[in-house]
């Protein structure tokens, strides 16, 4: 298959059932991936988690919850969202808009970036008199109680619901 593209110089072509119907397509990345694993695309690899002053990380929303403990050791435990975005999402409970926030437990996110309806861009703080000694584990599951989740909209408030 891998020879077909090449030497048509073809970049996808459609693939037909044993009625002529079309089954679907195949592209020479999926070749690719078929032959090498999952490549890193240019989004993935942009997707960085900047530290911008201690214990207080910007990154985009769309950040992995794991690839977040990885890079940060801050652990956030939902059972339902798996990235930081959706997390804030779920929390907010309506269509989120720059500016709001969300307080659970120790942690704060708050919506830096929006595109169109999706949260594109996040800054999370640490509350550090909660205790950093060892990785934060913020619990965002079901089992959270609700009087520890704090949902913030946007006026006054420059990011993070300090008064600027």
């Amino acid at each position: 298959m891998f020879d077909f593209f090449q030497r048509s110089h073809t970049r996808a072509v459609a693939v037909l059932n044993e009625f002529g119907g079309v089954a679907g397509f195949i592209t020479i990345r999926d070749v690719l991936r078929f032959i090498f694993g999952e490549l890193a695309t240019k989004k993935e690899e942009a997707a960085t988690v900047e530290e911008i002053e201690p214990h207080v990380f910007e990154l985009p929303g769309d950040v992995k919850l794991t690839e977040l403990f990885r890079l940060t050791g801050i652990k956030i435990n939902d059972p339902r969202m798996t990235t930081v975005a959706g997390v804030a999402f779920r929390h907010i409970d309506c269509l989120p808009k720059v500016g709001d926030k969300i307080t659970v437990d120790n942690l704060t996110i708050a919506v830096l970036e929006m595109d169109a309806h999706r949260i594109s861009r996040v800054r999370l703080a640490v509350d550090t008199e909660e205790s950093l000694e060892s990785d934060t584990t913020v619990s965002a599951g079901e089992e959270s109680p609700i009087e520890n989740t704090e949902v913030t909209g946007s006026t006054q408030e420059n990011g993070l619901g300090e008064a600027g």
